[in-house]
């Protein structure tokens, strides 16, 4: 089943399957309508080639099927509605949404013919006869004679009338009835023994910590390091070379020798002190399980609404595929000239002055660009309401814009790093814009950078 939520002049795809033609009242789409929806006369319409087929869902529908005539390829689907209760004419309509039927592997019988989906102007006239007349019952006397009735109607309608009852006499009074007997006390019951008290469990021993398995305890290897120093001989020197290597120690003074182990103490101090941690945050790579491991976390927002990564490149083949090892694709085959796609993480990330976003792209021409960080919503939203959130805000200019401009790189992916030195610490969304035109970028890498010590 596919859910949409219908807002406005959008139409948002909130739950999404594969689909197959040759499928005959199968799937199931179902809307959810909000505002004026409400209260108008729907229709949803589906657009392939040259073929358009309306289906009404009335004031009360919100579920249809989809046509069987619907063959594999692009489908437009859109609804529209009228305000029946207005003086003047109100018609509501929406942004179609493009649904990518795949081809299925049924091999049936041609002759027996695909229910055809009757017009609108048909549907219509259906709906107004079962709002207005209703299938004739039968009469009682009909259902009378059904039931092996024999008589005429007038026999009949004499049936109904049954003979005077005689009076009834006044019965008996009763009898008062006899009082019942005390009942007997019963016998306290006897005691329920003790429980044998359980034996104590022994206490268990403590588990051994486990190592990090990351990064180096440089304090355990120092330790480590110093014992086997102290365990060599005096003369510090057990090799090949060993005469040579005395030479050059005994050649110190005492003063210098100091001073050495005066530099190593300083240099193990600030190993110590280190404490280097590498706080990115990938939000997005390439490669065989980018779909799987971003298709949610990443949303699109083209002519058709707003849309998941994973529901947008299950459209458009090409813009998150295995021939650019899933990299995001710009291309100009899924959407010739000049489209502008928005995409937006909708994983919040907390962001200061610090930090970098990394971004490793290639492209094919030089060009401004256009990058944003949105503040993370202070409500709870869905995934596309986020989605929605974060494109809004860049529209009616609330989003802090990045510099940033492509580079032009056609044969190979080049990394770039773009801050805000006067950004506030707090957490953002990420948010970007790509045209297809000469750039038709390729992503493969977005993380977010900072280190602090």
């Amino acid at each position: 089943m596919w859910k949409f939520l219908v807002r406005n002049q959008s139409i948002e795809v909130l739950e999404r399957e594969v689909l197959a033609d040759h499928q005959i009242r199968y799937v199931q789409f179902k809307f959810t309508f909000e505002g004026d929806w409400k209260r108008f006369h729907k229709v949803a319409q589906f657009s392939q080639g040259d073929d358009t087929y309306s289906i009404v869902l009335g004031y009360d529908g919100t579920s249809c099927y989809l046509p069987a005539e619907l063959h594999a390829g692009a489908v437009k689907m859109s609804l529209f509605g009228y305000d029946a209760e207005s003086d003047t004419t109100v018609r509501a309509t929406t942004v179609p949404v493009t649904l990518n039927i795949r081809s299925s592997g049924f091999t049936g019988d041609d002759d027996i013919p695909i229910p055809p989906t009757p017009d609108l102007y048909v549907q219509l006239l259906q709906q107004i006869r079962q709002m207005n007349t209703g299938t004739a019952g039968q009469s009682a006397y009909e259902l009378a004679v059904q039931e092996g009735f024999t008589g005429s109607l007038s026999e009949w309608l004499q049936s109904l009338h049954g003979k005077d009852g005689a009076d009834g006499k006044n019965g008996a009074d009763g009898r008062d009835g006899i009082d019942g007997k005390d009942g007997r006390d019963g016998t306290d019951g006897t005691n329920g023994r003790d429980g044998i008290n359980g034996i104590d469990g022994k206490d268990g021993r403590d588990g051994i910590d486990g190592k990090d398995g990351i990064s180096p305890d440089i304090s355990e290897i120092t330790a480590i390091v110093r014992q086997m120093i102290e365990q060599l001989p005096d003369n510090g020197h057990s090799h090949n070379n060993k005469a040579l290597l005395d030479a050059i120690t005994a050649s110190y003074t005492t003063e210098e020798r100091q001073g050495i182990q005066n530099t190593l103490a300083s240099l193990q101090a600030q190993i110590d002190n280190l404490h280097a941690i590498d706080s990115s945050v990938t939000l997005f790579k390439s490669g065989n399980t980018a779909l799987s491991e971003y298709g949610e976390k990443l949303y699109t927002f083209y002519v058709d609404g707003y849309r998941s990564l994973s529901g947008f490149a299950d459209t458009y083949h090409n813009f998150c595929s295995q021939e650019n090892d899933y990299a995001i694709s710009y291309n100009q085959p899924d959407f010739n000239w000049g489209a502008e796609i928005y995409t937006m993480c909708i994983t919040p990330v907390r962001m200061s002055a610090s930090s970098n976003v990394l971004f490793s792209y290639k492209c094919g021409f030089n060009e401004d660009g256009e990058v944003w960080l949105v503040r993370k919503a202070s409500t709870e939203l869905s995934a596309a309401e986020t989605a929605r959130y974060i494109h809004e805000q860049i529209i009616n200019g609330s989003a802090i814009s990045i510099p940033f401009r492509w580079l032009q790189s056609e044969d190979r992916y080049i990394t770039v790093l773009l801050s805000r030195e006067d950004l506030s610490a707090d957490e953002y969304y990420l948010a970007w814009k790509a045209v297809t035109d000469n750039t038709h970028p390729h992503i493969r890498l977005i993380k977010i950078l900072e280190v602090t010590t």
